[in-house]
């Protein structure tokens, strides 16, 4: 399935490109107890590949070059975050039969695309956004690399924005796919309200002392994931 621009393409490590596709093909006959576990093990790779490239990437070069205990603290924050996911992927897969993960394992491999990036061919994960919201980050982007912009407040609001799209698809999307009882659908929803307000302050508290000579690095970073012209 072709992707429209504009959209958000991060890359995926190749095993879970490559798993999410023999699942999908298993899932035309019967996924096992095993297959199961594979999926979830694949999806909670996938969630952790886009923060590490698109957040802590990023947050790791800024701390290499004006280390700080601020960074170092939202460093281990993201390794809480990682942590929490793949526990609650660990436990969520008990609750349902290998069937109800078909739905969720057709969704990411329709979101997994080959696309040829800076000379090679990848796979990634990829999303659609606004293009209202894609116009804005352009211009938010342009701004942090030509060095006109004041701070980092809107920039970072509008990373928020792409959070909340990107939590959707990636998210909330697979869990309305499986189905569950009223019990765990309450239970993760207070997991993943507590890990995207976690992640949000943590944001928000780092905009603020982000040095300035790092903000075209900040741009740099950033505009590899965001396509609004077809590669």
């Amino acid at each position: 399935m072709k992707i429209q621009t504009p959209y958000i393409a991060v890359p995926l490590r190749p095993h879970i490109a490559d798993g999410l596709a023999v699942l999908t093909e298993r899932s035309r006959t019967r996924l096992t107890e095993d297959d199961k576990k594979l999926g979830a093990a694949l999806l909670a790779d996938a969630y952790c590949d886009v923060l590490d490239h698109v957040f802590f990437e990023l947050l790791y070069e800024i701390n290499r070059v004006h280390p700080s205990p601020l960074m170092k603290e939202a460093i281990a924050t993201g390794d809480e975050i990682k942590e929490k996911i793949h526990s609650s992927l660990k436990w969520v897969i008990g609750f349902f039969s290998s069937e109800r993960i078909i739905p969720v394992i057709n969704h990411f491999n329709d979101m997994t695309h080959a696309l040829d990036r800076e000379g090679s061919r990848e796979h990634f994960t990829a999303f659609a956004i606004p293009p209202r919201l894609a116009a804005d980050c352009q211009r938010v982007l342009g701004q942090l690399a030509d060095g006109s912009a004041g701070d980092l407040h809107e920039g970072i609001e509008l990373l928020i924005k792409v959070l909340d799209e990107a939590l959707d698809q990636l998210v909330h999307e697979p869990k309305r796919l499986m189905k569950f009882n009223f019990v765990v659908n309450k239970t993760l929803d207070g997991v993943i309200s507590l890990l995207q307000s976690l992640f949000k302050r943590m944001l928000r508290k780092l905009g603020v002392q982000v040095p300035r000579d790092m903000y075209p690095k900040v741009s740099a970073h950033l505009s590899r994931f965001l396509v609004v012209t077809p590669p």
